[in-house]
């Protein structure tokens, strides 16, 4: 076992696009992310384990990457809405032991990457999402626009008001919006944060996003895999 001071980690939730980076001691650590696992956190469930580093120093250490992703943190928590490949890199660059992924757990550490990637399989242009809310009977739209895997949901996009956890709360407080449009683009992690952002709920957005036919976008990712 690690005999440095103690351990960041960094955590997928089932909201695409949202992670979790906490710290714990070594001699809690195991316990403290058997109870996230099962417990969630914030309202927000489905939180896995995707790093973890011991380190010394590690309180400051944990510091400095929330101040690094102070703009994408949702409220006072320790959410953020950031690519968790980002993350991901930044955590193993630092000096220390890694306690996560272990050698048993790689492959599926290595699937989760494989996940973050399919934004390329989608071809450059613009995509659309169109939902109504059964709670105030409104339709809500936005346009995606996709370039070189980089994900923008464009300025003008009607996102919902009504959201039902509280870290969609903490995160819409982050959206410069003016009667439910947004004011600005957002570059989103994925396509399922993009959808999420629009209906106010978790969303498969390879299946919301359309193209100009009218097609969802998990076509191109089929056919990307099915080429392999």
């Amino acid at each position: 076992m690690c005999e440095k001071k103690g351990i960041i980690y960094l955590m997928t939730t089932t909201v695409a696009g949202l992670v979790k980076i906490g710290k714990t001691r070594i001699d809690n650590y195991e316990a403290r992310i058997k109870f996230l696992e099962s417990n969630g956190y914030q309202n927000v469930s489905g939180l896995k384990i995707n790093f973890a580093i011991c380190l010394d120093n590690y309180d400051e250490k944990e510091n400095l990457i929330h101040n690094i992703f102070s703009k994408s943190r949702v409220g006072k928590t320790e959410l953020f809405s950031l690519d968790v490949n980002m993350v991901y890199q930044l955590l193993s660059a630092f000096d220390g032991e890694i306690i996560y992924p272990s050698k048993e757990n790689k492959k599926e550490i290595f699937k989760q990457d494989q996940n973050q990637t399919s934004n390329f399989f989608i071809p450059n242009g613009k995509y659309f999402y169109k939902v109504t809310k059964r709670v105030d009977k409104k339709s809500y739209f936005g346009v995606l626009v996709v370039k070189n895997g980089v994900l923008t949901l464009k300025k003008d996009s009607t996102v919902c008001p009504f959201f039902k956890s509280k870290s969609f709360i903490s995160f819409r407080k982050n959206l410069q919006l003016k009667n439910s449009v947004l004011q600005h683009d957002v570059v989103c992690s994925s396509v399922s944060l993009a959808a999420s952002i629009v209906s106010g709920k978790s969303e498969d957005g390879w299946i919301c996003w359309k193209d100009k036919d009218g097609k969802p976008i998990d076509i191109y990712r089929k056919k990307a895999i099915a080429e392999e």
